[in-house]
């Protein structure tokens, strides 16, 4: 009997550890898990996420003077509070980020090859069905999609699943210009927060809780 009690003691600590390891491991490797960036091949269009200032627009417009596309697109975002009440009360117009950014990046690659497309974006649904609106109008069959580092993976499995069986391939590409540090992600403020709000929404859509 105290064989049998010190096997079960035995077993009892090292399904402890196993636990703990396999938690340590999830835990620390959340950051790279968000992490996908597709191997970049030439494309017909670049197609930046709505969401940031400038660091996914300048990613598009150096993608495009690389040679990966001739067509930048960037989508408007759904204006915030303040911003309807400025339109709506006082008649001012606020300028969306897609728009700075476009009179920005003029600087940087032709005019004419930078796309702002009609309608508000604030999901990757409906950044989906941009995409396929104008990949019928034009002809696309490649996309190269570019967005922040932590939200590659989940915007990949989100913008294939939405597209369903329309003829274009997806490439998923992070901005350059984003400084997060996924391997180190807990070290930092800026990556916990970024972790914490984007590891929920990807476990949402692999259960097909989110659109």
């Amino acid at each position: 009997m105290p064989t049998l009690l010190r096997l079960r003691g035995t077993a009892g600590r090292a399904l402890s550890v196993a636990l703990v390891l396999a938690v340590a491991g999830l835990f620390f490797g959340m950051g790279p898990l968000l992490v996908r960036n597709d191997p970049l091949q030439q494309a017909d269009a670049v197609h930046v996420l709505a969401g940031s200032r400038m660091d996914r627009p300048l990613e598009g417009a150096m993608l495009l003077k690389e040679g990966y596309a001739g067509i930048l697109v960037l989508t408007r975002e759904k204006p915030d509070a303040a911003e309807r009440l400025l339109a709506s009360r006082y008649g001012i117009a606020y300028m969306s980020s897609a728009d700075r950014a476009r009179d920005i990046l003029q600087r940087i690659v032709p005019a004419e090859s930078i796309i702002v497309p009609p309608g508000l974006h604030d999901n990757t649904a409906q950044e989906a069905t941009t995409i396929t609106r104008l990949a019928r109008e034009h002809g696309w069959k490649r996309v190269i999609v570019v967005t922040s580092v932590y939200h590659t993976r989940r915007a990949g499995y989100a913008l294939r699943r939405a597209l369903g069986d329309v003829d274009v391939e997806i490439l998923v590409r992070a901005t350059r210009y984003d400084d997060a540090r996924p391997w180190s992600w807990w070290l930092h403020r800026a990556d916990m927060k970024y972790v914490a709000s984007e590891a929920p929404k990807f476990l949402a859509y692999l259960l097909g809780l989110a659109d």
